[in-house]
């Protein structure tokens, strides 16, 4: 059932909202039925109000569930992929640099956990996710946008799978592990208030820091998105990204970064220093005067021209184009103007100035990494005898809170409940330790582990350390 769009048109161009986040019976579950329609309905209320150029609903299958994706451009023109900035959607995003789609093919994937129409849990690390989504349109390589949290899963991306990137441009970037500023307590205070006793001015005060231009010059259904996801999402202030430099010593794909220099979540200078230290491929970082985090008309269109010359001097022109399918039914309904795709897997042989495609669909692992019989806590495992005992086998990771996280389950812990933020990285420790602890034992040339046992422990304040081992052996 189509549902009513929470924006009524006026007549004057402009948009007004009758959805009113300040009821206090709003939901504060962001996978319920409920706010996933009304995050529908704001999603489609941004492609008319904000997107001047045509798009396309989409959608692949990846490890984290059925990914929605909107298209723009020639889908034979070089492909570009824009990831989303937190707490909007991806139609808001695409707006900054929807001038692109005169000469590229835009491609933008709802990022699950994030405002839109994908999965609405967010996944234990987006590298995978970044790769799956470039297999489901058959492209091998492509340049790659990120904008704010969208900049940070583009790292992650690069970290897991750095030769799946031509070039790369993060503006306003999450991922560096930037230090916050101090000007992040006029935005976190008068949101956990908002969160508590939802009113507009508290909205208000809460944006006014992050945007360039006066909050009420910003189009309406961005100020709703963000409302809704404040009014209705995790507490928790994370940010994705490379948890160290290290971690992206091998990327090679040029890079250019735009920040705005009073970025109150990441300031442009401090984020430039952070850029040159994780970036070996930095080709340039600009520091926009006067701009915050959500930049201004003429800074996007300046970023929108900047990564069109960055794109002009850094990318070969003859690099190549996305596969063409047709569409393979999931069983599910899509409208005249969308496409389902699959996973489909291709390689290009450049030849001169001629590009020719050798694609074929398959089937494929989303996991190709050797896995183990099986992984217990007991002595033995069932069904199997235990022919050769190679030694222990063990993973272990080191987490750190953040400020951010600290000062909200703070909050949290005085009202009663779940500390969902801590509840999740420990989650994620425990899993990073388990999947280490396993390849170890492949490493070792076993079929299984047995005896397993985690121990966590504290190593220094605000970071503690979660080990898996276990004996790693071989069956028959």
């Amino acid at each position: 059932m189509k549902l009513r769009s929470p924006f009524e048109h006026d007549g004057s161009g402009l948009t007004t909202p009758h959805v009113t986040l300040g009821d206090q019976n709003l939901e504060t579950n962001n996978s319920s039925p409920a706010i996933q329609r009304q995050y529908a309905d704001l999603y489609d209320s941004a492609i008319t109000s904000l997107l001047t150029v045509p798009v396309t609903d989409e959608w692949v299958e990846t490890r984290d569930g059925e990914t929605h994706v909107l298209t723009a451009g020639d889908p034979t023109a070089p492909p570009i992929v824009v990831f989303q900035g937190g707490n909007v959607t991806t139609p808001v995003t695409l707006a900054w640099v929807q001038e692109l789609a005169e000469d590229f093919y835009l491609i933008a994937p709802d990022t699950p956990g994030e405002p839109g129409k994908s999965s609405s849990e967010t996944p234990h690390e987006y590298g995978p996710w970044v790769v799956d989504v470039l297999n489901g349109f058959g492209i091998d390589q492509a340049p790659m946008v990120g904008v704010s949290h969208g900049a940070g899963v583009l790292l992650e991306g690069a970290e897991y799978a750095s030769d799946r990137i031509v070039a790369a441009a993060l503006i306003v970037p999450a991922g560096f592990g930037t230090p916050l500023s101090v000007d992040l307590a006029r935005i976190i205070i008068p949101a956990l208030l908002y969160r508590f006793l939802p009113r507009r001015e508290l909205l208000t005060r809460a944006l006014a820091p992050m945007f360039t231009q006066p909050v009420s010059a910003i189009d309406g259904v961005i100020v709703e998105t963000i409302g809704m996801a404040l009014r209705t999402g995790d507490l928790a202030a994370e940010f994705p990204g490379p948890e160290s430099a290290e971690a992206l010593s091998g990327c090679r794909a040029p890079m250019l970064v735009i920040t705005g220099e009073d970025d109150p979540f990441f300031p442009g200078h401090r984020t430039c220093e952070r850029a040159k230290e994780y970036l070996p491929s930095l080709v340039e970082c600009t520091t926009l005067s006067d701009e915050r985090h959500f930049l201004s008309p003429h800074a996007q269109k300046y970023a929108t021209e900047q990564i069109r010359a960055f794109l002009a001097d850094h990318v070969d022109s003859g690099w190549p184009t996305p596969v063409t399918q047709d569409p393979i039914s999931l069983d599910r309904e899509c409208s005249p103007n969308c496409r389902v795709l699959t996973a489909v897997t291709a390689r290009a042989i450049i030849s001169y100035d001629v590009v020719v495609y050798e694609m074929s669909t398959q089937t494929q692992s989303l996991d190709a990494q050797p896995s183990l019989v099986a992984t217990v806590t007991t002595e033995t495992v069932p069904g199997y005898e235990i022919v050769e005992v190679l030694g222990i086998a063990r993973g272990n990771t080191v987490k750190a809170r953040n400020v951010g996280r600290d000062i909200t389950q703070g909050i949290r812990n005085l009202a009663g409940g779940e500390l969902k933020a801590y509840s999740t990285l420990l989650s994620q420790a425990r899993d990073e330790a388990i999947a280490r602890m396993e390849a170890d034992a492949v490493e070792m040339g076993g079929d299984a582990v047995v005896n397993v046992r985690m121990e966590t422990s504290e190593i220094t304040k605000g970071a503690s350390e979660v080990i898996a081992y276990g004996t790693a052996v071989r069956l028959e």
